[in-house]
C-alpha cells in the first residue's frame, strides 16, 4: 500500500512539475523552475498544500504586475484542480488513505515537524489502514481445517468431563441434552475427517 502510494504520488508531482513549469515559462514569469518545484511539492501536502503551491506563484508573479500574479494563481489553481479531477481518478488509483485519518495525524506531526510531518502524514496513514485492514482479513478469515478439528476436540473433552463431574441420573433433561451434544461433536468430527454422517449421502 505504501509502495503504490509513492509511486503514484511521485509520478503526480513529476507531471505537477511539468505543467507548472510550462506555464510560468510561457507566462514570463521570473524563476520557472524554483516556483514548479515548489508547486509540485506542495502538491504532495495534503489539505493545506494548495496554500503553499498559490503563494509562492503569486509573489512569483508580483514582479511582472499584479495582473500576472493573478493570472500564475489561476493557472496554478487550474493545474492543481485538474490533478485532483482529472488526472488521479483516470490515470492512477484514488487516494489510499482515509482523508479523516489523515487529518487527525496532519496537527501532531506539523507542531513536532513542520513541513516534513505535513508530507509524512499521508504515507503513515496509509501504513495504518493497510495494517487494520490485514488485521481484518485475519481476523474475518475462515479457520483452518486442522484448527477446527482441535476446536471439535476439545469440546468433546471439556463435555467428557462435565458428564463426569455432573450428576446427570437425577436430571434427565440435562443427560438428553449432554447426550444430543455428545452426538453432534461426533458429526462434526466425521465431516472434518471427510467419513460420512449417518444417514447421510
Amino acid at each position: 500500500g505504501i509502495g503504490s502510494y509513492l509511486r503514484n504520488e511521485a509520478a503526480q508531482a513529476i507531471i505537477a512539475f511539468l505543467l507548472l513549469w510550462l506555464g510560468y515559462e510561457l507566462m514570463g514569469i521570473r524563476f520557472p523552475t524554483i516556483l514548479a518545484v515548489v508547486g509540485a511539492i506542495a502538491w504532495l501536502i495534503p489539505v493545506v498544500g494548495f496554500i503553499f503551491a498559490i503563494l509562492p506563484a503569486f509573489l512569483g508573479g508580483l514582479g511582472g504586475g499584479v495582473a500576472l500574479a493573478i493570472v500564475s494563481v489561476i493557472y496554478t489553481t487550474l493545474i492543481l484542480l485538474l490533478l485532483e479531477i482529472v488526472v488521479q481518478p483516470r490515470l492512477f488509483r484514488r487516494r489510499l488513505y482515509s482523508p479523516i485519518l489523515v487529518i487527525l495525524m496532519l496537527v501532531p506531526l506539523a507542531d513536532a515537524f513542520g513541513i516534513l510531518g505535513l508530507l509524512a502524514a499521508p504515507p503513515l496513514a496509509v501504513a495504518m489502514q493497510t495494517l487494520l485492514s490485514s488485521l481484518r482479513q485475519r481476523r474475518g478469515g475462515e479457520a483452518s481445517p486442522v484448527d477446527a478439528v482441535s476446536e471439535v476436540e476439545a469440546l468433546s473433552s471439556r463435555l467428557a468431563a462435565i458428564k463426569r463431574e455432573a450428576k446427570l441420573d437425577e436430571a434427565p433433561e440435562l443427560s438428553s441434552m449432554a447426550q444430543r451434544l455428545e452426538q453432534l461433536l461426533e458429526e462434526a468430527q466425521r465431516a472434518l475427517h471427510g467419513e460420512p454422517l449417518p444417514g447421510g449421502d
